[in-house]
């Protein structure tokens, strides 16, 4: 009876030890927890004095120069320009989210899972437009052109000019995503191997 009482006193002490650390961590817990609220609290009480500050001042300025808000022509012109580019260039951006969207489909993953992935390919399509439109990927290209007789105005006003834009946007979402995808891949198998090659020794 003793040594049961015994080994009772000390599996009932051990137990207790054990539940004193888990008040202490979750003490910790909670005081980090408050701590990291606080922060968050202060960021944004500073963030919206920013605003107000930045919004008075600015109301100042109006007020001691009224003209301050009249735009120049060059202005309303870059303005203008900026609008039409920002539409146009909504166009690739689409073509290369449906490029990579089917990339994806074909690889067999949600599509929900990997938007941020088709968005993303659909911006490099645009960053690929801008780079034909500008004429900077021209300008590379231009010696092997010449070489064929074929000028970068000839590319630029042919007929299928649109077509052939159109299609590099798809190719390039489609690029895009596959490449974050074989990349994908190829750390999730190695990992695989790894975990695998580690089980193994441990045995």
């Amino acid at each position: 009876m003793k040594e049961d009482v015994s080994v009772e006193s000390v599996g009932s002490e051990s137990d207790i030890q054990a539940l004193i650390k888990k008040l202490e961590f979750l003490e910790r817990e909670l005081a980090d927890h408050k701590d990291q609220k606080k922060t968050e609290r202060r960021q944004y009480f500073l963030f919206v004095c920013l605003v107000i500050v930045t919004v008075f001042l600015f109301v100042v300025v109006a007020w001691a120069n009224p003209t301050i808000g009249d735009l120049e022509p060059d202005t309303i012109s870059t303005l203008n320009k900026a609008v039409n580019v920002v539409i146009v260039l909504f166009v690739p951006f689409v073509f290369g989210v449906l490029g990579a969207a089917a990339r994806v489909l074909i690889a067999g993953i949600s599509t929900g899972q990997q938007l941020g992935l088709i968005v993303s390919s659909g911006f490099m399509a645009v960053f690929s437009w801008i780079g034909i439109k500008s004429g900077v990927l021209i300008a590379v290209v231009a010696p092997h052109l010449e070489k064929q007789a074929i000028t970068s105005d000839q590319i630029l006003q042919a007929p299928g000019n649109f077509y052939t834009l159109a299609l590099v946007a798809i190719f390039v979402g489609m690029f895009s995503s596959n490449l974050y995808i074989f990349i994908n891949q190829k750390v999730e198998q190695l990992t695989v191997r790894r975990n695998s090659e580690g089980a193994g020794g441990s045995r």
